[in-house]
């Protein structure tokens, strides 16, 4: 991921610790942005907020459906 333009490792990352900086002016794919934040998000979240992330992506799935 870090041989992206825009991706560099963050200077206050852990050896290993595996955090990123994304500069939003060379990496601009904001649908791919988005991916990365939740993904990474729903890897530290405690379950009851996965639960509510993913009603609420439900939610949004219905909605779409009945247009």
């Amino acid at each position: 991921m870090m041989m992206l333009p825009g991706i560099d490792k963050a200077p206050y990352s852990r050896p290993g610790g595996g955090w990123v900086s994304i500069d939003p002016a060379v990496f601009d794919d904001w649908e791919e942005i988005e991916r990365l934040v939740v993904g990474s998000y729903r890897l530290i979240a405690p379950r009851r907020t996965l639960a509510l992330l993913d009603s609420s992506k439900a939610a949004k799935s219905r909605k779409r459906r009945k247009v």
